[in-house]
């Protein structure tokens, strides 16, 4: 289930926020409900509420609808992003999900050298979202009204790590 992780860096020694989900979201993937919801929230950040690229593939689209379902459009946002990803040169395979990252501690996959998804989309709102004086938007996700009960009860949940 969707939760919230408070670590501090290595090197600054400042406490960052992330969010995690607790099963694949995608195609394949477990799809829990309030884990699509934040990874929809994620992405609507993302490609919506903060000045960035929108992708010509995104173009008619709609911004998200935080409601759970893993439909075409989410599916049409979270293809998009990995393939951004995928532009900038950041690893990522075109497989249809993200997945959980266990710790931020193991937020790379060792023997594929590759950084989790969901770590690079947290990273990405979370500066963007600095850059362009929106903190906010970001790192009290879990506050927002406009963010559905059942994922603000679930972002409540903090997992602390070293």
């Amino acid at each position: 289930m969707a939760h919230t992780v408070n670590f501090l860096g290595d090197v600054s020694k400042k406490q960052f926020t992330s969010y995690n989900i607790g099963g694949s979201v995608g195609s394949p993937g477990t799809n829990i409900p309030v884990d699509v919801k934040l990874i929809q929230a994620l992405l609507r950040m993302v490609f919506s509420e903060l000045e960035g690229s929108r992708p010509a593939v995104l173009a008619n689209d709609e911004p998200l609808v935080l409601d759970g379902i893993y439909g075409p459009i989410t599916h049409r946002h979270l293809r998009a992003f990995k393939d951004e990803m995928r532009r900038a040169n950041f690893p990522t395979v075109a497989d249809g999900k993200i997945d959980p990252f266990p710790s931020p501690k193991a937020g790379t996959i060792t023997r594929l050298k590759q950084k989790f998804v969901l770590n690079k989309l947290n990273d990405l709102c979370d500066a963007r979202a600095g850059e362009q004086g929106k903190s906010d938007l970001y790192q009290k996700l879990g506050s927002r009204d406009d963010i559905p009960e059942d994922l603000r009860s679930a972002l409540k949940t903090v997992v602390f790590q070293p």
